[in-house]
């Protein structure tokens, strides 16, 4: 493992889910990193009164660990997303939840992101599958999947690159996200069942600033692998539990646990990003609803 390893002992939980829907800004963090590094919490050991010990993974920052090839064919596909951010209300900011108003003028149950709160919250879509619900059991692919035959294609590059990188650094991680899969009847990013990937989904983010919010629907205890495209300055990645920002360039690579506080510093530019995700797999969901697990022979609606 190159890059150097740096501990962390503050750990701001409270304050962290604090500051959800609201956005990242420069007194939320005390150390920033632009090279290679793998950044760790630590706490003292519970047998010693001195000695340091590694709770887990924070971050992992790779500079240049992704091709210029892959980025492109990336950024080729994630730059044409054009779906604004109409329903995930704390990436776009605490208030943005309101009412919809129907055709006819009445006001409707369901909320959303107004059209001019929208415009300036840049575009994101889901390429690959979502997590299981209880009509689709096994997940099912995204709508811009769906009507965007080649997204996947333009992802793989950078997908395979993603994965061989998680496989050498950190195997034991990426083999429980990768054998997540197997009789597990989940679908995986290339639509198979099998160990091909650590991932089953890729956020595709066009300009999108997002406020401080946790990836709700990723299995349990996974790494999320973050990559950015375009020309921009700013734009770090904040965890303000630990205090720290994660400055990516394109062809940086950035592991880190979604389920985490996080959000974005503001930037000037083009700002692209993908975050590969593994999805809520089929036990984890009827665990969270608190029902039974249906027999995985059971027909399905994909």
């Amino acid at each position: 493992m190159a890059g150097r390893k740096v501990t962390i002992m503050s750990n701001y939980v409270e304050k962290a889910k604090e500051l959800i829907g609201s956005f990242a800004n420069h007194s939320h963090y005390t150390r920033t990193f632009e090279d290679d590094v793998e950044v760790v919490l630590t706490e003292t050991h519970p047998n010693s009164g001195s000695d340091l010990w590694e709770v887990r993974l924070i971050g992992r920052l790779i500079p240049g660990a992704l091709s210029t090839e892959a980025v492109q064919s990336a950024h080729a596909h994630i730059r044409t997303i054009t779906t604004p951010v109409t329903n995930r209300f704390a990436v776009a900011g605490k208030g943005s939840a309101v009412p919809r108003i129907c055709k006819d003028g009445t006001v409707s149950a369901t909320t959303e992101v107004p059209k001019s709160v929208q415009a300036i919250t840049g575009y994101s879509d889901v390429i690959g599958y979502l997590a299981p619900t209880p009509r689709c059991r096994r997940g099912r692919l995204s709508g811009w999947t769906r009507t965007h035959r080649k997204a996947r294609a333009a992802l793989e590059p950078i997908l395979r690159e993603i994965d061989d990188v998680f496989a050498r650094e950190y195997r034991n991680e990426h083999d429980y996200q990768a054998t997540g899969w197997t009789g597990n009847g989940v679908y995986n990013f290339y639509g198979g069942m099998d160990d091909e990937t650590a991932f089953s989904s890729c956020y595709g983010n066009a300009n999108v600033r997002s406020a401080y919010h946790r990836d709700g629907h990723n299995l349990n205890g996974s790494l999320s692998a973050v990559f950015t495209m375009g020309e921009y300055e700013g734009g770090g990645l904040v965890l303000p539990q630990y205090g720290v920002s994660f400055n990516l360039q394109p062809c940086d690579l950035l592991l880190f646990y979604g389920d985490d506080v996080h959000g974005v510093t503001p930037f000037t530019g083009q700002r692209y990003s993908g975050v590969f995700f593994s999805a809520a797999q089929y036990q984890d969901f009827w665990q969270e609803v608190g029902l039974p697990t249906p027999d995985p022979n059971d027909p399905v609606d994909l």
